[in-house]
């Protein structure tokens, strides 16, 4: 059942110099399938009404550094709500990035979930099933760094998945290696190498898929990246 696989995760992978004041980053974003995310923006100023330049950042690993920015205002102490934030925000659809840069302080949160049809204990409501995440601020990229907890069964119909969704929150090119290592923490396959354009954006897809020559059956139920 679509709710039994696991939420998607993000991560910035690449460290980045702040130019333009206070610059954050939602690596994943967008609706796909039974996914979604919703976003809220939150302006924490006692005195002044503040205004954000957002960037949608289309997937697809290609230079985003030409896309055209939306603003949003936000008065002081108030919150912007942005459900299905690609399409309500952007006017578009799919998944990819965002980028928000603005000279005043903001705070940028997202929930990425999966829906359903049907209602849990007895409740009126469908159920969701999903995760909070926080927007990154570029000076918290990484040159090296793990993710932990990752599941990728072997088998033809796994009933849940990790996946990884990445993005360069720089603008110059940047060269990521990737390396899956197994519970027992033996390196499965070889490493990969890629190269990701200013501002790029890699969509979600399978732990799997950032190795080379990992094998079919390889098991990856208790994996790290």
């Amino acid at each position: 059942p679509m709710i039994r696989r696991l939420a998607l995760i993000a991560v910035l992978g690449l460290i980045s110099t702040q130019l333009f004041g206070k610059e954050v980053f939602i690596a994943i974003a967008g609706s796909v399938g039974v996914f979604r995310s919703d976003l809220r923006i939150f302006n924490p100023s006692q005195t002044k009404t503040i205004q954000i330049q957002a960037y949608y950042l289309p997937p697809g690993n290609v230079n985003n550094s030409a896309v055209q920015a939306t603003t949003i205002t936000v008065p002081k102490r108030q919150m912007a709500v942005y459900n299905d934030v690609v399409s309500s925000l952007f006017h578009t659809n799919g998944i990819g990035g965002v980028r928000f840069v603005s000279p005043d302080e903001f705070v940028a949160t997202e929930r990425i979930y999966a829906t359903s049809t049907t209602a849990c204990n007895g409740a009126v409501n469908p159920c969701t099933l999903g995760q909070f995440v926080n927007g990154v601020d570029s000076t918290s990229a990484v040159r090296n760094g793990v993710l932990l907890q990752l599941n990728s069964p072997s088998g033809a119909a796994p009933t849940s998945r990790t996946n990884i969704g990445v993005q360069n929150p720089s603008n110059a090119m940047a060269n990521v290696v990737w390396r899956v290592y197994d519970r027992n923490n033996a390196l499965v396959g070889t490493s990969k190498a890629i190269a990701m354009p200013p501002y790029a954006v890699m969509s979600p897809s399978d732990i799997r898929t950032f190795g080379t020559s990992i094998p079919n059956g390889a098991d990856l139920s208790e994996a790290w990246v």
